[in-house]
């Protein structure tokens, strides 16, 4: 248990204040450019350090490597806060600094964190363990932004700042309650330089024909899954058929329960139902869900505005199905990894799976951003189903290499 609320707090504490700040960004400045940079900067230390991080987990100790990590995060937010207390104003660049290093922290602990649970728990466990941990990080995802903002609206960005470093400080000590009984001891080699352990990672992907083409349609399928979402629907509601804030808050709240409510309920597909047969099913369903989303959103353009509240709804009920249909996937890709990659290369592969899956996401955003400017929202819906569709392809003769 201590793990999970470890990592709970550790997670909680870098999603407010990030939140906090972006919050502070627009009171200060009133400008979304500003905003938005602020948003987009985090990417790049992801995608940059996070070969690095996975090199470090499979080399020390995963358990210790989260102790050292919360141990600097901690003092790094000691500094911005004695500073914001004592000068009283964060400046822009002082943000962006402490967003960043904020980055580097989380990238370096969900290194240890993601390969850790079978350290933890016995391998009859591991479905329960991995569903929990995508529970833990539901119910952090959703509650974040309502905490943040009465964080921001009570204390300000300095009581924002402390309240972190206080989070950071139990997700600290909980390290060091957590006991790993299924820790392996691995033999003790020669240590190497970074990139030959990355490149022993890599070799490991490379000599293993399914995970070559796993790891590379993951970030395929996100270019296409995660951007239409992010980008054509959002401006969908909010500019194309102008819904207003509430009503698409609504949405976002709904569909972001999904992901703390679904993982209680689909173990028993996730232990039944083989992991090539989830993913090439719900590829296959998705596509077939994003076709339909595109012929609602046709609807306004057919029949006229009279049809918003009918489209709010039917992508509402859409949008919660296709996450009931992705998390069984999520958790049994995750079990999949978990399971069959060599504990001594565990973090380096899924540091370099999440890193090219990371690496999709703002490529996507801005390519759907440019599809969104051009053409009608359905459209670029329709786009992302062709793409999807392929995805399923690709994953189905990447099973084959699998059997």
């Amino acid at each position: 248990m201590s793990f999970w609320l470890a990592t709970s707090f550790s997670m909680t504490a870098s999603n407010l204040i990030q939140f906090v700040l972006s919050l502070y960004v627009l009171d200060q400045t009133g400008s979304a450019t500003i905003f938005a940079s602020m948003l987009s900067i985090i990417v790049f230390p992801r995608i940059f350090l996070t070969p690095l991080a996975g090199v470090q987990g499979d080399r020390i100790r995963r358990l210790k490597m989260m102790k050292i990590v919360m141990l600097f995060s901690i003092f790094f937010m000691l500094l911005f806060s004695i500073w914001t207390t004592f000068f009283g104003k964060l400046t822009l660049l002082g943000i962006y600094v402490l967003v960043v290093l904020l980055e580097i922290s989380e990238v370096f602990y969900q290194a240890a964190e993601y390969a850790i649970i079978p350290e933890i728990v016995p391998g009859e466990l591991l479905s329960e363990a991995v569903s929990l941990s995508k529970v833990d990080d539901g119910v952090v995802y959703v509650a974040s932004p309502a905490i943040g903002t009465v964080m921001y609206h009570f204390f300000g960005v300095q009581g924002g700042l402390w309240i972190t470093v206080i989070l950071f400080g139990l997700s600290f000590l909980l390290n060091f309650c957590i006991s790993t009984p299924y820790y392996k001891m691995t033999e003790k080699v020669e240590k190497q330089s970074f990139m030959t352990d990355f490149k022993d990672g890599v070799y490991v992907i490379q000599k293993n024909p399914f995970l070559k083409h796993f790891i590379l349609i993951a970030p395929l399928f996100n270019f296409f899954f995660s951007s239409v979402y992010a980008v054509t629907i959002a401006h969908t509601f909010l500019v194309s058929l102008n819904i207003g804030e509430t009503a698409y808050g609504a949405y976002r709240s709904i569909t972001a329960s999904m992901v703390i409510f679904v993982p209680l309920f689909v173990m028993s597909i996730v232990k039944k139902v083989e992991t090539k047969y989830l993913v090439t099913t719900s590829s296959l369903i998705v596509s077939i869900v994003l076709l339909l989303t595109g012929m609602v959103i046709s609807s306004a353009y057919i029949f006229g505005m009279q049809m918003k509240m009918f489209i709010l709804i039917a992508i509402t009920i859409l949008d919660c199905f296709v996450i009931a249909v992705m998390m069984p996937v999520q958790i049994s890709t995750s079990l999949f990894y978990q399971k069959t990659i060599p504990d001594e290369f565990r973090s380096r592969v899924m540091s370099v799976s999440r890193m090219l899956s990371l690496a999709s996401i703002p490529l996507g955003h801005m390519v759907f951003g440019i599809l969104t400017d051009t053409f009608v929202p359905y459209i670029n819906v329709f786009i992302s189903a062709c793409g999807t569709f392929l995805c399923y392809l690709l994953y189905r003769k990447a099973f084959r290499y699998l059997s």
